[in-house]
């Protein structure tokens, strides 16, 4: 399939939505929910409790390892609570996820997928907590935006196996990028493929264009620069802290470059760079 039949293909999915995956509604209501200033933990709670599979996991979360201080958590609200908005967040999210596009999962391990997007996710907000050159991003907008910023993996992975089988191949032989493979056999990256499904997720539209650029962010808007960079940036920390996904080819940003790009000031720069192992504990923990 050349590029141009592969966007033609990929504009019929999208535009058809018959056969793309759609996030659950409850996994939706409880990100309106968590949007809303006006909802406390017991609002959410009350949410998750419709659900006990998702309960279930948010319970099990709050009483890891990774999350406990002690005293075991038996009600959702206390785990909510524990566990804080931004990591109810992420596992609603990462649940609706997995729901959406079930077991279809043909070349990507399904575990290493979640542990390494949990784990950019996390690193993304932090990153906004030290950036002297990007203070204005919202954590929970770039905790988001990491989380999903390698959604179109999964579309490429289900709808497209064979390009999706190819591209990895290539990408092995070559030892570079694999979204360099993609721009040049279909026109345009994961990172785009996955800002287009997005689109169809009523998610937030600075996460959207974050999430298609975040393999080439000197392109995305002055609008949304900022958090695109977090998640590049975060990714690159990722990858060169052993959490890296293994189907997207070499690492090719350096950490070095990701500090001085974000400005993160230099005695903060060690400690957090080993901060990154303790963060992939907990991304595991979350994707178990």
């Amino acid at each position: 399939m050349d590029a141009g039949d592969f966007r033609a293909s990929l504009d019929a999915l999208i535009e058809g939505g018959r056969q793309l995956p759609t996030l659950p509604v409850l996994v939706l209501q409880v990100q309106r929910a968590l949007a809303n200033d006006r909802s406390g933990p017991r609002d959410i709670a009350h949410l998750i409790e419709r659900d006990p599979v998702l309960a279930a996991r948010v319970l099990r979360l709050a009483n890891s390892a990774a999350f406990s201080r002690g005293d075991p958590i038996t009600t959702i609200g206390a785990a909510v609570g524990r566990l804080g908005m931004n990591h109810v967040r992420s596992l609603c999210l990462a649940v609706g996820v997995v729901r959406a596009f079930g077991n279809s999962y043909r070349r990507l391990d399904h575990q290493r997928y979640w542990q390494h997007s949990v784990a950019v996710g996390m690193v993304a907000e932090r990153l906004t907590h030290m950036s002297k050159r990007y203070a204005q991003v919202d954590g929970e907008e770039a905790y988001v935006a990491g989380l999903l910023h390698d959604v179109g993996l999964l579309v490429c992975d289900q709808f497209f196996p064979a390009e999706f089988a190819a591209i990895e191949e290539e990408t092995d032989r070559e030892s570079i990028g694999r979204w360099r493979v993609e721009t040049t056999r279909l026109g345009l990256d994961h990172g785009d493929i996955g800002g287009q499904v997005l689109s169809r997720w009523q998610l937030p539209a600075g996460v959207m264009e974050a999430v298609a650029a975040h393999h080439h962010p000197e392109g995305s808007s002055e609008k949304t620069e900022a958090l695109t960079y977090m998640v590049w940036g975060a990714e690159a920390l990722c990858s060169s802290s052993g959490l890296e996904l293994p189907q997207e080819g070499i690492a090719e940003v350096a950490p070095t470059e990701v500090m001085v790009r974000l400005d993160i000031p230099s005695h903060l720069q060690e400690q957090f760079l080993a901060d990154v192992g303790g963060i992939g504990e907990r991304a595991r923990e979350m994707a178990a």
